[in-house]
């Protein structure tokens, strides 16, 4: 769909020739025209992503939660159109934390025009000796199809530095299904695998990092 809305154009002109005598004589007219934008993209926190408890101590030791297109939510969690589930594995943890648990999921809500593409960027956690932890996000948001029961999960790539990338149709009113999609909006679910860079401390909530999420129209 195209970013912009042409709501009017007119560019018009008249000449008229008149064959007797050689006399000629022309109108021209200046003509209008005006079109509106697409609103703003914005991005909103719905749920904060949480690793979940049980991290092991020791620097380099690692927590991955699991979130992709393939282990990725259902139909009712990411408001799509087919009847899907939540994939088995979607949320559960590897590494040096306790696997029989879950993590959760980060949500965001993309928002922006009716059946416009965006781009959407995870931002890594680099590595460094100051931070707790370094973060390789991993990532996937809806693709509306604008009509029913047609969307899909988004596969992203590892993009430079270890970022997440992927793009996304944002819904229109066409798009409906079990999920009830929102005219507008896709929604955004982050995982990945966190490294602790320092030796942490038993028992303590480590919840001061952030990370960078870039969403701009395609």
């Amino acid at each position: 769909m195209r970013a912009i809305n042409m709501k009017k154009t007119l560019i018009c002109s008249a000449v008229l020739a008149l064959g007797f005598g050689g006399l000629a004589q022309a109108a021209t007219v200046t003509a209008d025209f005006a079109f509106t934008t697409v609103p703003d993209v914005a991005i909103a926190e719905a749920i904060a992503l949480d690793f979940g408890v049980d991290l092991r101590l020791g620097v380099g030791t690692t927590c991955t939660l699991l979130v992709t297109n393939v282990v990725g939510p259902g139909s009712t969690a990411g408001r799509y159109g087919p009847t899907t589930a939540d994939a088995a594995t979607f949320q559960n943890r590897t590494g040096d934390c306790d696997n029989a648990g879950t993590g959760t999921a980060g949500v965001y809500d993309i928002t922006g025009a009716n059946g416009v593409d965006v781009a959407i960027i995870v931002n890594p956690i680099l590595p460094n000796a100051s931070n707790f932890f370094a973060f390789v996000p991993t990532a996937t948001a809806v693709e509306y199809d604008n009509g029913a029961d047609g969307d899909a999960l988004v596969a992203f790539g590892a993009g430079v530095g270890s970022t997440a990338t992927g793009t996304a149709q944002l819904a229109t009113p066409a798009d409906t299904g079990v999920g009830s999609p929102i005219p507008g909006q896709t929604k955004l679910f982050v995982g990945g695998t966190l490294t602790a860079q320092q030796q942490l401390t038993a028992g303590t909530d480590y919840n001061l990092q952030t990370f960078i999420v870039d969403v701009v129209y395609n």
